[in-house]
């Protein structure tokens, strides 16, 4: 759900079962299910909402704490 596909994070020596561990610069896929569940910076706030709210999902120091679960 990263947005990168498996081979390409085989490639790249990154996760694929894991939301959080992808090269950004990889991206080719549209961003969907745990990752955006996923808290990737631990900020508090879902990858979800961190895009809904146009804060960085990367920076646990960009959030709207209005939507810290």
């Amino acid at each position: 759900g990263d947005g990168v596909t498996n081979g390409d994070e085989i490639s790249d020596g990154t996760d694929p079962t894991d939301p959080c561990d992808f090269d950004s610069a990889n991206i080719t896929l549209a961003q969907s299910g745990d990752y955006l569940t996923a808290d990737c910076d631990g900020d508090g706030v879902t990858n979800g909402d961190e895009i809904s709210d146009g804060t960085d999902p990367t920076d646990p120091c960009d959030f709207d704490s209005t939507n810290i679960t």
